[in-house]
């Protein structure tokens, strides 16, 4: 379940672009330790690098760093259309926005490990709150609250 946890940190925070509407051109967005929450091993870091989000497409670049200091990096584009595409590390990710005016994801590992997630912005748009679980190919469940602050 290691190796989904990063993979998952990895797809997660990037569901929020859309919450309040695109977040046109670059923006990177950085992980807050301090005001997440993990059931497991957090990492020790992840910054997020969207380089497109018109509410209809978005592409983005997500690099992490685990709990022993290996980084990650991925890469994900696609539409906000509930359609499974796959990310640069051999998982999956569909993207949708939700009537409460979340972005949701649904996502899945190579290994057959699954996902869920919620996300939404600041209305002041300098934070984003990922609320999700992960599930292992091993059927162990993981709760999570990820918060990014826009840089």
């Amino acid at each position: 379940m290691k190796r989904f946890l990063i993979t998952a940190a990895l797809l997660l925070p990037v569901a929020a672009f859309a919450a309040e509407g695109p977040m046109t051109g670059p923006a990177t967005w950085t992980w807050n330790a301090k005001e997440s929450k993990s059931s497991t091993t957090p990492p020790k870091a992840m910054v997020l690098k969207v380089t497109k989000d018109d509410g209809t497409k978005l592409a983005w670049t997500m690099t992490a760093t685990d709990a022993k200091g290996k980084t990650q990096k991925m890469s994900w584009s696609g539409e906000y259309d509930g359609k499974e595409r796959p990310a640069s590390n051999g998982g999956a990710a569909a993207f949708s926005k939700g009537s409460d005016g979340a972005v949701k994801i649904a996502f899945k590992e190579k290994d057959g490990s699954t996902g869920d997630e919620s996300c939404t912005v600041s209305s002041d748009k300098k934070k984003m709150t990922c609320k999700g679980t992960m599930k292992g190919k091993d059927g162990k469940t993981a709760d999570y609250t990820d918060v990014y602050d826009r840089s």
